[in-house]
């Protein structure tokens, strides 16, 4: 099926079409020349969130931490000026944390058919979240190092503000709610806090979008997960990235690792957007200057044109609850303890875990794994997809020794690895 035919393209796809630095000139309505200079300042801008956001002062936005309080200060000013609305007071909604509390950060782009905007129609009252988590990773607990935590997740949020800057000045036919989620390196502790206590109903939320880890697109290739959470997300995304051009990996499952969780649990369609995993995730070497500015950009130009397609569809998207009903749900699983260093490729979601590559001097690389491996079992636990996968990891202590089975060129083989405290 030609993409193209899909649907009509959006107000930005003649622009993001127009090949001067494809999908960084997509809000600019204007010559050439001006495009160009709207591209550049639009780099500067995503450059500069991401800068502020690893900032050592901030100590690396731990949970509960000083620094991640002073990021949350920062966005709300940051949303002020843009000039979202305040649906709580002065952006923030607070979240029960244990031995404390933490904050999301929220404000609303009105829709042109919403109440705000016309008080005396029949208004259109559903809405589109779009979101990202601020909180990293903080502090090695051995040597006291920063974890920037630049990619995971300052360009989810820094690619949140450019787009809220677009909303702002174009506004939608639906509304569209930006949310900077707190917690969700804790277990997802700021989106489990909204969708309890939603200030927009959650029967109205046409889809939520979920930018986490978006800023290291290599050789065009972009990963969504939980196309399967809604029947008509895979047709969409091809026609969305008709204007953008990615090497789209449409993933059905949801990457069970991210804020989208709890809203898919509560009946929401939603998506995990991605540019996919590094040698650098969840380390001290996560730094802005690894990022792909550019990459970026594109990845704030697609997720445009998609929250502008989902703002004027006729019609909601139909939620399709996930296929494992018996499952044990995201919720009951604890929270990961240990590290063993493998990269996994996302774009295979059966017949195991393909690798992508491994942490240098990490547990997988002593053992000998290396990008082609298919891990299918890990420590008795029979390995499926990455869902199995992440769920295998809860159960063991740092320390422990475990069996990993894997194949390599069509021959079955077994490493035992001891497995390293998650930092």
């Amino acid at each position: 099926m030609n993409a193209a035919r899909i649907r009509k393209p959006g107000r930005l796809s003649a622009l993001c079409r127009m090949g001067i630095g494809v999908g960084v000139v997509w809000l600019a309505v204007a010559p050439v020349a001006d495009a160009q200079d709207a591209a550049a300042d639009r780099l500067a801008r995503l450059q500069r969130d991401v800068k502020t956001l690893v900032d050592p002062q901030w100590e690396g936005r731990d949970i509960l931490s000083p620094g991640l309080a002073a990021a949350a200060q920062w966005l709300r000013n940051e949303f002020e000026t843009i000039g979202l609305q305040p649906l709580t007071d002065d952006f923030a909604q607070i979240v029960p944390i244990a031995q404390g509390t933490g904050m999301n950060v929220l404000g609303l782009v009105a829709g042109t058919n919403s109440p705000e905007a016309k008080p005396e129609a029949k208004p259109e009252t559903s809405h589109v979240i779009v979101a990202a988590h601020y909180d990293g990773q903080g502090k090695n607990r051995v040597d006291g190092n920063v974890f920037p935590s630049a990619d995971d997740n300052a360009s989810g949020v820094a690619a949140l503000l450019e787009l809220a800057r677009w909303f702002v000045q174009n506004p939608p036919e639906r509304s569209v709610l930006f949310v900077a989620f707190t917690g969700e390196e804790s277990g997802f502790l700021g989106s489990r806090a909204y969708v309890g206590a939603p200030v927009l109903p959650l029967e109205q939320c046409v889809a939520m979008l979920n930018l986490d880890t978006v800023g290291r697109v290599e050789n065009d290739r972009f990963t969504v997960f939980g196309v399967g959470t809604a029947g008509d997300w895979a047709d969409m995304l091809a026609g969305v990235n008709y204007a953008v051009g990615f090497q789209l990996d449409l993933v059905k499952k949801g990457s069970n690792a991210s804020d989208d969780v709890p809203f898919v649990e509560h009946g929401v369609p939603a998506l995990h957007l991605f540019s996919g995993a590094n040698a650098d995730y969840h380390q001290p070497t996560d730094t802005h200057d690894k990022l792909n500015y550019v990459g970026l950009s594109r990845v704030v130009a697609f997720t445009a044109e998609l929250v502008d397609y989902l703002a004027r569809r006729d019609t909601n998207l139909r939620f399709v609850p996930p296929g494992a009903e018996s499952a044990p749900p995201a919720a009951g699983r604890g929270k990961r303890k240990v590290s063993f260093g493998s990269i996994p490729d996302f774009s295979q979601e059966t017949g195991g875990v393909l690798l992508s590559g491994v942490i240098p001097s990490s547990p997988a690389a002593k053992a000998g794994l290396q990008a082609g491996d298919v891990i299918v079992e890990f420590g008795g636990v029979p390995i499926d997809g990455i869902v199995d996968y992440s769920d295998a990891m809860v159960s063991f202590e740092p320390g422990e020794e475990v069996v990993v089975r894997f194949v390599r060129a069509g021959e079955e083989r077994e490493v035992k690895v001891t497995l390293l405290a998650r930092r």
